[in-house]
């Protein structure tokens, strides 16, 4: 646990020095928080147990799909309430859904028109056609720019 590095060079333990000076150290997901208090950083987690803390960066599935796709979110609420707008599980409360045609006929109008909005920009940004009836497949690759390639 010490803050000096010892040996030839002594060196300050950067992180060490981090986890003593902050209020607060995140694992960014709950494996990598699991690691830094099992081994890492154990004997700073049980100096400072309240210190360790998850925070998963990114955006949650609930605000990416209340973004990317109003319409379903909309259905989803009508459906069941706002309830899945805090709590993901909530989304099994469409498992009885699944079986009531107006429900589902309005879940593939919403797929149908979203395709149609996707190739649409497809066309106009690559002037490509795609088949709306097609399956789509996309992937995305994050850009960073604050990382050297």
């Amino acid at each position: 646990m010490s803050l000096i590095e010892e040996g030839n060079e002594k060196q300050v333990r950067m992180s060490h020095l981090a986890i003593v000076g902050s209020h607060s150290t995140n694992g960014v997901a709950a494996l990598h928080t699991q690691i830094l208090k099992t081994t890492v950083f154990r004997d700073f987690f049980e100096l400072y147990p309240d210190r360790f803390n998850n925070k998963t960066n990114g955006i949650t599935q609930r605000r990416w799909l209340k973004k990317c796709n109003p319409a379903l979110s909309q259905l989803i609420s009508d459906t069941i309430g706002e309830g899945w707008l805090k709590n993901l599980a909530d989304l099994k409360k469409l498992m009885p859904f699944t079986g009531n045609k107006a429900f589902c006929e309005t879940w593939q109008h919403i797929k149908k028109e979203n395709k149609i909005r996707l190739a649409e920009y497809i066309k106009q940004t690559t002037s490509m056609w795609v088949n709306t009836d097609s399956l789509f497949c996309c992937h995305i690759n994050a850009s960073m720019s604050t990382r050297d390639n």
